[in-house]
C-alpha cells in the first residue's frame, strides 16, 4: 500500500473510533493515503518524531501543529547577521 510513511506509528490512522467514522474515513483518503504531506500530524513526525505528536491532533489542524511545534522545537540561535 502506498502512503504516508508514518501510516505504521500514527494513532489517528490506526485507532479511530467509530464515533468519527465517517469523517476520520475521508481523512485518512485525503491525507493518509493521498496528499499526506499536507497533514498537520506528518509535519510533526518529520520535525519532532512520533512520540511528540499529539494523538488528538488531525491531519486537517495545521495550524495547531505549527503553534506545537514553535513551541517544542529549539530555536536555532545562530544568526548570519552577527558581526564577524
Amino acid at each position: 500500500m502506498r502512503g504516508c510513511p508514518w501510516l505504521h506509528v500514527c494513532s489517528f490512522y490506526q485507532k479511530q473510533g467509530p464515533k468519527n467514522l465517517p469523517v476520520s474515513s475521508l481523512h485518512k483518503i485525503k491525507y493518509c493515503l493521498g496528499d499526506f504531506g499536507a497533514c498537520a500530524r506528518h509535519s510533526l513526525f518529520q520535525e519532532l518524531g512520533s512520540q511528540s505528536v499529539p494523538d488528538d491532533l488531525t491531519p486537517d489542524e495545521s495550524e495547531k501543529a505549527l503553534r506545537l511545534l514553535a513551541k517544542m522545537k529549539p530555536q536555532d540561535t545562530t544568526s548570519c547577521d552577527l558581526p564577524a
